[in-house]
Order: C-alpha cells, then structure tokens, then sequence
C-alpha cells in the first residue's frame, strides 16, 4: 500500500482537504517535497516513508462519523467546504495592536496561539513562515515554541 507523497496526492490535496499548512513538506526526511503557487508539489524521490502523510491534518478523520456524533445528521452528498464540519463560524482578529498589525490576516491564529501558550495550553505549534520568500503563496513550515 503506498504510504508517500502518492498517497498524500491522492487522499488530501486531491480531494480538497490540504490546508497548506506546510507539515508535510517541513516532516519530510529527504526534502522532497515542496510548498509551491500551486501547493503542495513532490520535487524530489519520495522514499515513502509515510511521515507526511502521517503529520497531516486532513488525513483520517471519519467526517460522516463525526456529523453524525456531533449533529445527529447524515448527508449523501460528500462533505464539503474547506473548514469541514461546523455549526458557526466567527470572524476575529487580535485585540493587540502589535500582533493584528504583523499577523496573517489580523493575527487570528497568531492571537489564539499567544493565548494557548500563556496558558500553557500547548507547548509547540506548527505554523507557516512566510517572511523571506519571493511568492506570496510559498512558505516553509516551522515549529513555535513560544511567543
């Protein structure tokens, strides 16, 4: 069964469900894979040793399981949507001038990260860095520790 960047493809970038997160592409032993304009690309040989697949966020999570469990509904179509299973969606930004002012889109998750990491809610997080790149939409995935 494949277990590489073939089944990352074919389960989660075809299918819609890749977040561009950059986890696989910052997991992946050998550097093959890539965030380019156009997402998620293999650049290099996959050694197929599943890291990536295994890393990221849109893989194995039984969506009709879960609408059933959380809202009592089963649907024929396919669940859609790119934030997935949801009863309402809130629009926010950072109340700190300083991380509304640097962050992505009003520090949304910048804000939420400080939060979770004061309270020591997380010890690490996986984000997207996007300082230094040519591309808008190309950034290289990095791990935060702290504030």
């Amino acid at each position: 069964m494949p277990s590489g960047f073939s089944e990352l493809k074919s389960r989660i970038i075809d299918t819609g469900l890749c977040t561009r997160c950059g986890g696989c592409a910052a997991s992946c032993p050998v550097d093959a894979i890539s965030f380019t304009s156009r997402g998620m690309e293999l650049t290099g040989e996959c050694i197929e040793c599943g890291i990536c697949l295994e890393i990221c966020p849109g893989k194995g999570m039984d969506l009709s399981f879960h609408e059933r469990r959380l809202f009592g509904r089963s649907r024929k179509k396919p669940l859609g949507g790119p934030i997935g299973i949801h009863r309402s969606r809130m629009d926010l930004t950072a109340s700190e001038r300083e991380v509304f002012i640097k962050g992505y889109y009003g520090g949304r998750v910048s804000a939420l990260l400080i939060h979770l990491f004061e309270k020591d809610e997380i010890d690490a997080a996986l984000l997207t860095d996007w300082s230094g790149t040519e591309e808008l939409s190309v950034g290289r995935g990095v791990v935060a520790r702290s504030r």
